[in-house]
Parts: C-alpha cells; sequence; structure tokens
C-alpha cells in the first residue's frame, strides 16, 4: 500500500528522514507527511517558525513520576508493577498534509 507520512521515534528522526525524503526528490507534505515524537526539536522555517508536526510528551511530568515510583520501590511501599498513562498532544503543523497527499508517479 502507499505510504502517506512517516513518525519519527523523535523528532531528530523525523528530520532525518524529511533530509532524506527531500534528497530523494521527495516534497513534504505533498507527496509524505513528517511526524516527529517528543516535540523537542524544532525544524524552523525560514521566518523561524517550528514546522515540524510532533506529539508532544509531558517529559517533566514523566521524570517527576518515574522517580516517584523509583522511591516507592526502594522505600519498600511498591511491590507491583504500575501502569501509568500521561496525556500526549498532537501539534499539527506545516509538515502534514490537511488531505491524503498526492500519489506519486
Amino acid at each position: 500500500p502507499e505510504i502517506t507520512a512517516i513518525l519519527g521515534m523523535n523528532d531528530a528522526c523525523a528530520q532525518q528522514a524529511w533530509h532524506l525524503l527531500t534528497q530523494a526528490g521527495w516534497h513534504v507534505p505533498e507527496d509524505i507527511s513528517v511526524i516527529g515524537f517528543d516535540d523537542m526539536d524544532p525544524k524552523y522555517d525560514d521566518i523561524g517558525r517550528n514546522i515540524l508536526t510532533s506529539v508532544r510528551l509531558p517529559l517533566v511530568e514523566m521524570g517527576k513520576t518515574a522517580a516517584e515510583l523509583m522511591i516507592e520501590h526502594i522505600m519498600g511501599r511498591l511491590t507491583t508493577k504500575q501502569e501509568i498513562m500521561l496525556p500526549v498532544e498532537l501539534i499539527v503543523r506545516e509538515s502534514t498534509a490537511e488531505v491524503r497527499p498526492r500519489a506519486r508517479r
């Protein structure tokens, strides 16, 4: 099936994919959408706007929660695995098409 988007494991990987796609003659987002994951490494356009769509992670809250769980484990108050879901947010920017990217010929 036709690939319409690439999701990088983080923003840096998404930017590398974007670079390689561009070198291969693809246009983002006209031919393919590119999405990062962490919202930590912006890709700036000519006027300084971040144009990379990314999934924003609550990094401070993730670190705080991990530290609290580790302390609870060390103190012996945590004896079972904990599954914690933290909210993420999709930040849509110019690297994704509003409609399905056109088919490449």
